[in-house]
């Protein structure tokens, strides 16, 4: 049984990019077969005859690419897999997904370090030397949705409560053509970019701004939404105005 290293992964909210030597830290290559295949560690080297060390790759298959992550270039995957006793079964467990959008053909989602329903999920971009965001931990993502002109994403996850029938959820923006996060403001002021608002309904308004549907109470407290779900389910409606980080 997999155990599930949740306190590194939380304390690793940086951005985390390819190292600054030549060896890109995802590559992609075409290959023929739709039939996507578990992960698995591969051992590769430059020069065969080379005493270098060998790096270390987890290699991807999905429908028609594949795709290698050098894992010291993603310190995150590598401390993971550092602390695992069965990576084979970790690596089972890991998840890979092309994201469809139409103004970047280099972007995957990467779900690892698995409990139940729940896991850690890191956008990749293998563009230039390859880039990596840490966007979730203990969290099941339920949507990406581009906006309009499709220059950004916004990612939604949940936590689930299992003794609750409602859950808290998470958003982040990621500006697409340089990979950064983006933040909201509201006037309100209250905190959609951690798991403490239930999210009842979201949507892009426009480009710059998206609306979001939330339970109508002063603070988001387990009483007050455990008092709100066997009610009316009163809703109120947020607008979230984006600024660059």
């Amino acid at each position: 049984m997999i155990k599930h290293y949740s306190g590194w992964i939380l304390m690793i909210s940086i951005f985390l990019v390819g190292c600054s030597d030549d060896t890109p830290a995802i590559v992609q290559n075409d290959i023929n077969g739709n039939e996507e295949e578990s992960a698995i560690l591969v051992e590769q080297t430059e020069d065969e005859s080379s005493e270098n060390e060998a790096n270390t790759m987890i290699e991807f298959n999905l429908e028609n690419e594949q795709i290698m992550i050098e894992l010291s270039q993603v310190p995150i995957l590598e401390n993971y897999l550092a602390q695992i006793q069965d990576r084979q079964q970790a690596l089972d467990d890991m998840k890979l997904e092309k994201i469809d959008s139409s103004t970047k053909d280099s972007l995957y989602l990467l779900s690892f370090s698995l409990y139940e329903d729940s896991g850690s999920y890191l956008l990749l971009d293998r563009s230039d030397q390859g880039s990596s965001l840490l966007l979730a931990d203990l969290a099941t993502v339920s949507d990406i949705i581009p906006s309009p002109d499709a220059s950004k994403l916004l990612f939604i996850f949940n936590r689930q409560n299992p003794e609750k029938s409602w859950q808290r959820n998470k958003v982040v923006i990621l500006d697409v053509e340089n990979f950064t996060p983006l933040g909201v403001t509201n006037e309100k002021d209250l905190l959609f970019t951690s798991f403490k608002w239930p999210i009842e309904n979201i949507a892009w308004q426009d480009n710059e701004t998206i609306l979001v549907d939330i339970p109508a109470i002063e603070e988001p407290t387990i009483a007050a939404l455990d008092l709100w779900i066997e009610s009316d389910k009163m809703i109120d409606q947020i607008t979230l105005a984006i600024v660059g980080e």
